[in-house]
């Protein structure tokens, strides 16, 4: 507005101000909102084609012209004993169970046979993404099983692949940092 009222008083005198009425006041007005409104929209465009400043898909977009990807999140995976009757069979989704302690739940993400001496390994997948631990030695509640299964429990040698949470902006932009130089290139990390 300041530009406005500089500019009318050449032509209105030095006394003019803008007032919330009068057609060249509200074109004014009007004019310096838009102006506004378009630097902002400038601001964020630099900020986002700027490889240390972008953010979300824009910053994918821009990291994948160096070959960079961004890791997502994934499912932590464990192995556990199930205990039951000799000779069922337990369906891929059959048995659910949780840690006590945190409330993680995780479903049988493929089909087991019941040994004749009352176990079998199986493995389970954490409903919820992310890098979700279970201990050895966590208490495990069974929320849905079929009938016949007694228990669900860790003997030595169960293994569990904890999943990977999703890498934020801040990750990413670290990661990029540190592998600029796979861009052979002069610009910033590759990105011109």
């Amino acid at each position: 507005l300041a530009y406005w009222t500089s500019k009318l008083r050449e032509k209105y005198g030095d006394d003019y101000v803008i007032k919330p009425e009068g057609v060249v006041d509200n074109l004014a007005t009007a004019s310096s909102v838009t102006n506004m409104m378009l630097e902002d929209v400038l601001m964020y465009a630099l900020k986002q084609l700027n490889p240390y400043t972008a953010e979300g898909e824009w910053q994918d977009y821009l990291y994948s012209l160096i070959g960079l990807e961004r890791r997502y999140a994934d499912f932590t995976v464990v192995q556990r004993t199930v205990s039951g009757t000799a000779g069922l069979r337990c369906e891929k989704g059959s048995i659910r169970f949780k840690n006590k302690a945190t409330d993680d739940i995780f479903e049988l993400n493929s089909d087991c046979l019941i040994d004749t001496d009352g176990t079998c390994k199986a493995s389970f997948t954490a409903i919820e993404l992310g890098g979700i631990d279970l201990p050895s030695e966590a208490l495990l509640e069974i929320i849905d099983a079929p009938e016949g299964v007694t228990g669900v429990y860790y003997v030595e040698g169960d293994t569990i692949n904890i999943g990977d949470d999703y890498e934020d902006d801040e990750e990413f932009r670290i990661r990029w940092q540190q592998n600029q130089s796979i861009a052979n290139s002069a610009t910033s990390g590759g990105v011109e």
